[in-house]
């Protein structure tokens, strides 16, 4: 076995099986293992995965070949869902029909019945605990399919595939919406954290993730002045070939990079620059209507000017009344 296998869906149990003939062949299902083992204990001849056939301008590689006197008789497709099991005879059922082969769709109904009457219950669970054995490793001569490689016709018709399935939008909706109904399941939720768990407790796995996802070749750390609260605070500066791309701080919520250090002194701050800023405004703007009309400006008048030029009025923001802007101009 070469990856974790699912017991609701039989799916991901994969490994070797010796037919009742002698040939070994690759299964990539429990349920493959229960239609092979049904074909061994009836003495039937089988291959796997070993022809593809062109229909409608699409490959299309079935599961079992069965021969009779080395002459191909039935082809078995082997599903798991009943909906695929329909799909799959309405859209290949006649172009067999046509070529004088029986074309067979089991579902998980039809595989339960069959490991029941067979009673292959047993051997199937054997198979998953010593041809299937959970292993993670995929390398070298552990996959089966090391050493064989794709013909250039081959590699384009992949790339061809390829191609049109990413530039199909509801290709893309289909399996988003698969994807995420198989994510929502709880027992997938917790296979998932068991596994980041355990590459954590590995140190040496825990320094490969770490060094993967790091983008940078040096770090320091400095410590800098807050201007609004004057408090020392740190900042982590990141740089990759002498090239800073990036500021951490230790408040994640800073405000502004390096000047500040939480976001609060940098809000007060900001607040602060704004109300010096309409206050030197509405300073010479009233100076300017002073000299203009030589008498002290009305409200309304100054309101309507600031209007005209574009600048907030909002008195409270700088003088809070228009009383105190005569004031503290006029003192």
């Amino acid at each position: 076995m070469n990856k974790r296998g699912n017991d609701r869906t039989s799916r991901g149990y994969n490994g070797y099986h010796v037919t009742w003939s002698g040939k070994r062949v690759y299964l990539r299902s429990r349920l493959e293992f229960i239609i092979a083992k049904w074909c061994d204990i009836r003495h039937i001849n089988y291959s796997l995965e070993d022809r593809i056939y062109n229909i409608d301008n699409k490959s299309y590689k079935p599961d079992f070949f069965i021969y009779d006197n080395n002459i191909l008789k039935t082809v078995i497709e082997v599903k798991y869902d009943e909906n695929d099991r329909k799909k799959y005879l309405k859209r290949f059922k006649q172009f067999f029909d046509d070529i004088g082969i029986k074309y067979i769709v089991f579902s998980l109904k039809h595989i339960k019945r069959i490991e029941k009457k067979y009673d292959i219950s047993y051997y199937s669970e054997e198979w998953i605990k010593k041809s299937a054995s959970i292993e993670s490793n995929m390398r070298d001569n552990l996959n089966p399919h090391y050493g064989m490689l794709h013909s250039d016709e081959t590699k384009r018709k992949i790339g061809k595939k390829t191609t049109e399935r990413i530039n199909d939008s509801e290709y893309k909706k289909y399996w988003k919406k698969r994807h995420e109904k198989a994510m929502s399941r709880e027992e997938v939720k917790k296979s998932i954290s068991k596994a980041v768990k355990k590459r954590f407790e590995d140190p040496e796995e825990r320094l490969k993730l770490s060094m993967r996802s790091r983008k940078y070749d040096k770090k320091i750390t400095t410590n800098r002045k807050c201007i609004s609260c004057g408090s020392q605070f740190d900042v982590d500066m990141y740089y990759k070939n002498d090239n800073l791309i990036g500021i951490k701080y230790k408040d994640k919520d800073n405000y502004i990079i390096g000047k500040f250090c939480t976001n609060t002194c940098g809000v007060k701050y900001d607040k602060m620059v704004k109300k010096k800023a309409i206050k030197y405004l509405h300073t010479l703007v009233y100076k300017h209507m002073k000299n203009m009309k030589n008498r002290e400006p009305m409200r309304k008048e100054f309101l309507s000017y600031c209007k005209d030029l574009g600048i907030s009025g909002d008195i409270r923001r700088s003088f809070g009344t228009f009383k105190n802007i005569m004031e503290e101009l006029n003192g």
